[in-house]
């Protein structure tokens, strides 16, 4: 948070230095941004206030990816980067080349892939105008500082006084865009960086774009299917050439120019004609389906109600849900509340607070009311520590007060005197909440700062002022925070608070050992019980060396701000604050509690339970880490901890060998003991010797859970990074509350921000952020499993339906030795993945349920939620299963359509009509059964899935119609209409649907169970309802039909002898194209059978 004090007395003192900007005027213009100006954003800068610089970029940001001009190029790259879009663009330029066209040259596939890629498009541009709403400018600041850099968490500058002098500016000073302001109405500042050279777009396009496990499967297989397709094209011309080519002069009724004739040119264009009639066998409208649907299954997460405040930024992520085998999480504000609460305090060898004591004595209610001031974030209630410190001045009271000082004095708390004379705080960290506020509690209160850094203390009714020199902030590498005051006597004291192991470290010598030992057994003591703790130090500095400190101090700054390497500046800070750091008097230690967030042990054992493994990381010390672990159900008394904590690589090294000799051995014995690691981050600083990484890995495989202690954020990403590029096929998930958690978050397959106290960075650079860590489970288990599980089924089905769909033309290839004629229309053959079979797949994958949610959620029954972790629902042997399905079923369609329509479709002069029929009729039956297929695999039969079914069965009839108006009935011959009739009353379609439903592999599975008995007659007789219906439509047709029949009928008795005159009368070319080369007794026969047909059909 920006310091208001420092920008007060800036502008109060008007603190301006007027020098000149190189390449800067004073005249406000408006310039174009150079190559010279690239350069000059590289160099440390300086601001002049009220001067504008116009070599830097403005202020305008941008998170989203278009403009209103770039939006319809940009797109366009962008949607035919997908490579089923940029297939099917392929597939439109072939369709527009006379020579293999199979649609007259026109590109008819481009109608539905510009329906496709119109609704992508439009999804885009949703998201992405969302973003521009985000895109407000907030970094702000001073004067002379660092250049533009991505590392969030550090900011160097100055400011440059009046009088020569220069005041340092670190992190504190420094708001970054995406913080929110609290404890304050405002603040003053000048900006620093602007637009896309801020801390935050930096980092932001270091983000890559995250695909699911299943778009990643599915884009492999899409290429697969486009060798498949070349390869049966390579197939079908060559079929074509040894049999049409070889015997080109038999077949004088076809139309062939000199170019057909040739052998290259025949092959490359039959080659072209199959391509574009196999185009389908890829799903054309797979992707826009399925990114429609994740888009609505995420709007059905954000509308829960039982999953509280929930954002989806990443829809395309919720199959991955469902198949998390890693959680990396956070343990402060993630596990926990982040409210922190004061318990115990550690003087010499004293423990006040301990409850356990049996000498304990605590405060009533009535008592704290009425003679203690009111405060939060407290739960100490000691009175004989109360007592203590009214009712003496003892050596013990003199050390007690000491720590108290400290504690109201070491700290960045800023706070207001309200209306009423009380102190009101206002703090970053819930820490230092308590520690101040358990000050006030025992009589010691911070009041307030001043613009001269000076801090009032209140005691006994009298205000102490202390002159702040320095300040020292914690961060995760020191791990510890100082503050270097000046009392009122000139006396200079270094007041130092942090981590007992490091400040152990820098006791002085002449500190009591035993009781130094006493100390650090108690703080691990309250550590096992999950507090975190604290130890308290002091020295006294003369002022001479800490003149002599100052000097050096301040000309590190400087040189920093001339040419200085910025890690070489930062080392020699801590080189120079660690110098003042030692010979500390060691006073005592604190413990704080921070609770567990609601139905956390049961969340994390229904992850362990599940087969999940569980990581947390954290930066506090082992002792804490392992007391949270049990009391979360992380650890479990069943399960040997193995600790690593090692400083030295070759006894790391050493241990790790060691201990995986010793499990293997055990696993040969079939020893089904149960381990957990617990490593530190000085343990992980080791990881990047290859020798350590792989035993550390090896050692992680016999473990069911890991803790990591005191790491890092950048060692939160690497244990991430390192489990993914051990196991590539593993899912990880992350999941953390603050800024420190991005990192973990963004490499990770899938991000779960917490939208908790620290701030909104975790949560927006998630990929769903969530209230508490509880609703995880409910996330996972039914949204990520059923996301999971319908998204699978969902791709299945449709490589299902469209090889159900491709693959009759192939079979008729074979009967017409692979000319490469399409069986179907072209117009309606466009329309049937758009129009006629994408609706019902989509209601199914929002609304279909298999089991009820809170068995789900629950998952005891069995490991519902195993199907993902196992990638049972979608892998590549199920969607070959799927293909041979469709496969044989495509063949059985194409057999009774053949067989049934070449001997009724025959004309009264012998010509076979059978062929545009029998595409009408396969078309229509795939139609129907594709859209069947969705009611066998649903579990949930809504009457929105019926409905989608109905209409787009009866938008298939009208699109039918609505392109072929219904001839006339006056001949046979040329009424195509009347030839389905007769054979919709040979109650063929009825067999044919019920032959291709029951060969389902997975209708078979229902027929078995008897729960779904009811379901098979119910599909019984809806089968048998749809056939009535379309014989009862066309019943008034049929009469006439066979009143037609009936003359025909007349005719052929009288007239016996003038067709078998017709029959003599086909030509050799005529037979071998119906029954097969120089077959012509079998042709009589069949022409023969075809009389006595005809005459029982009259009948």
């Amino acid at each position: 948070m920006v310091n208001n004090n420092i920008f007060y007395f800036i502008f109060r003192k008007n603190i301006i230095l007027d020098y000149e900007y190189q390449h800067v005027t004073r005249k406000r213009q408006i310039s174009l941004f150079t190559s010279d100006k690239a350069k000059y954003i590289l160099k440390d800068r300086k601001i002049t206030c009220g001067r504008p610089d116009m070599n830097l970029p403005n202020n305008m940001i941008q998170t989203n990816q278009y403009t209103w001009l770039t939006f319809f190029p940009k797109n366009l790259y962008q949607q035919f980067r997908k490579l089923a879009n940029l297939y099917f663009l392929v597939i439109g330029i072939l369709q527009s080349i006379p020579q293999i066209s199979i649609t007259q040259g026109l590109p008819v596939i481009f109608v539905p892939l510009l329906f496709i890629v119109g609704i992508s498009a439009a999804k885009d541009f949703f998201e992405d105008y969302k973003r521009i709403e985000l895109d407000l400018p907030k970094n702000i600041f001073i004067v002379n500082y660092e250049k533009p850099n991505e590392i969030i968490n550090r900011f160097n500058g100055q400011i440059l006084m009046y009088d020569g002098n220069e005041i340092p500016l670190n992190l504190q000073n420094f708001a970054l865009r995406g913080c929110r302001l609290m404890n304050t109405e405002y603040i003053i500042g000048m900006v620093c960086y602007t637009g896309h050279n801020t801390k935050i777009m930096i980092n932001l396009f270091k983000y890559k774009m995250k695909k699911s496990k299943i778009l990643i499967l599915l884009q492999k297989f899409i290429i697969n299917l486009f060798a498949i397709q070349i390869c049966l094209s390579i197939i079908a011309a060559i079929v074509y050439l040894l049999s049409y080519l070889n015997n080109i002069y038999e077949f004088s009724y076809l139309v062939m120019n000199e170019y057909d004739k040739q052998y290259h040119i025949a092959f490359f264009t039959n080659f072209g004609n199959w391509i574009l009639i196999f185009t389908n066998i890829v799903p054309i409208s797979l992707l826009v389906t399925l990114e429609t649907v994740k888009f609505f299954q995420g709007l059905q997460i954000q509308k829960d109600p039982k999953m509280g405040q929930t954002n989806v930024q990443t829809s395309n992520l919720n199959e991955e849900l469902g198949q998390i085998n890693h959680i990396f999480t956070d343990k402060t504000g993630t596990l926990t509340k982040n409210i922190m609460e004061f318990r115990q305090l550690v003087v010499n060898d004293v423990i006040y607070g301990y409850e356990e004591d049996p000498c304990y004595e605590a405060l009533t209610d009535e008592e704290i009311q009425k003679n203690y001031p009111k405060v939060t974030n407290v739960n100490f209630r000691d009175k004989k520590f109360m007592k203590l410190l009214q009712n003496s001045k003892t050596e013990e009271v003199k050390q007690i007060e000491k720590i108290l000082f400290l504690i109201a004095t070491c700290h960045t708390v800023n706070s207001k005197i309200d209306k009423n004379g009380e102190t009101v705080y206002m703090q970053q960290s819930p820490d230092e909440q308590a520690l101040v506020n358990f000050a006030k509690f025992s009589g010691i209160e911070f009041r307030t700062r001043d613009m001269n850094d000076n801090i009032y203390i209140r005691h006994m009714n009298i205000t102490y002022k202390f002159k702040i020199l320095q300040t020292f902030e914690f961060d995760s590498l020191r791990q510890r925070q100082s503050v270097i005051i000046q009392n009122e006597d000139g006396e200079i004291i270094i007041y130092c608070k942090g981590n007992d192991q490091i400040l152990s470290e820098k006791a002085s010598k002449n500190t009591d050992q035993i009781m130094l030992i006493y100390l650090k057994e108690k703080l691990n003591e309250m550590s096992l019980k999950g507090l975190r703790t604290m130890m308290l130090a002091q020295r006294t500095i003369s002022k001479i060396e800490y003149d002599e400190w100052d000097i050096r101090y301040q000309q590190c700054f400087q040189l920093n701000t001339q040419s200085l390497n910025q890690d070489d500046y930062y080392n020699q800070i801590y080189q120079l604050q660690n110098e003042l750091e030692q010979d500390l008097t060691i006073l005592g230690g604190t413990a704080i509690e921070d609770k567990l967030q609601d139905q956390v042990p049961e969340t994390i054992l229904a992850f362990k339970q599940a087969g999940i493994k569980i990581w947390m990381l954290t930066g506090d010390k082992i002792e804490t880490a392992i007391n949270i672990g049990y009391s979360c159900n992380l650890l479990d008394q069943d399960q040997e901890n193995i600790i690593i904590d090692f400083k030295d690589e070759n006894v790391l090294l050493s241990f790790l060998n060691e201990k995986n000799q010793e499990l293997s051995q055990n696993n040969n014995k079939n020893n089904q003991k149960k381990f957990s690691l617990v490593i530190s981050g000085e343990s992980i600083n080791h990881l990047k010797i290859p020798n350590i990484k792989n035993a550390i890995l090896q050692l992680i495989k016999h473990c069911n859970c890991v803790l990591s202690c005191r790491v890092s954020p950048p060692q939160k990403q690497q244990m991430l990074l390192m489990v993914r590029q051990n196991d590539p096929n593993s899912m990880t998930l992350s999941i953390g509350d603050g800024s420190n958690d991005v990192n973990m978050i963004l490499a990770a397959h899938v991000g779960i921000g917490i939208l908790g106290k620290e701030g909104q960075q975790a949560a927006k650079a998630s990929d769903f952020a969530i209230d508490e860590f509880k609703h995880l489970r409910r996330l996972l288990f039914y949204h990520g499993r059923e996301c999971y599980r319908k998204n699978s089924q969902l791709v299945l089905y449709n490589f299902y339906k469209n090889i159900l769909l491709v693959f009759p033309q192939f079979c008729n290839g074979v009967v017409n030795y692979f000319s490469a004629t399409s069986l179907y229309d072209t117009f309606l053959y466009q329309g049937f993945n758009i129009f006629f079979t994408s609706v019902p797949i989509i209601i199914y994958a929002l609304l279909d349920k298999e089991y009820n949610e809170q068995h789900l959620v629950e998952n005891k029954k069995k490991n519902y939620y195993e199907q993902g972790l196992k990638n049972k629902n979608f892998n590549q042997g199920l969607i070959r299963q799927q293909i041979i399905i469709a496969v044989l079923q495509s063949c059985i369609m194409y057999a009774f359509s053949f067989f049934s329509l070449i001997i009724n479709f025959i004309t009264s002069d012998g010509r076979n009509k059978c062929y545009q029929s029998m595409g009408a009729m396969i078309y229509g039956s795939i139609i129907l059964i594709s859209n069947i297929k969705i009611i066998i695999i649903s579990n949930t039969h809504t009457f929105g899935l019926y409905l989608s079914i109905i209409l787009s069965l009866l938008f298939y009839v009208a699109s039918w119609h609505f392109l072929y108006e219904t001839p006339s009935f006056n001949d046979i011959d040329e009424n195509l209409n009347s030839q389905i009739f007769i054979f919709l009353k040979n109650h063929i379609i009825y067999f044919q649907l019920k032959v291709t439903c029951y060969s389902q592999f997975s209708f078979w599975y229902y027929l078995d169970c008897w729960k779904y008995q009811f379901i098979r007659l119910g599909l019984f007789f809806i089968l048998k309802y749809i056939y009535n219906i379309f014989i009862y439509q066309f019943q008034i047709k049929l009469k006439k039909e066979w009143e037609y029949e009936k003359d025909f009928n007349k005719q052929y008795d009288n007239n016996v002898n003038n067709i078998k005159v017709e029959e003599k009368k086909l030509t050799n070319i005529q037979c071998k194209i119906l029954f097969g080369k120089n077959n012509k007794q079998g042709f009589v026969i069949n022409k023969q059978q075809f009389s006595q047909q005809s005459i029982n059909s009259s009948k």
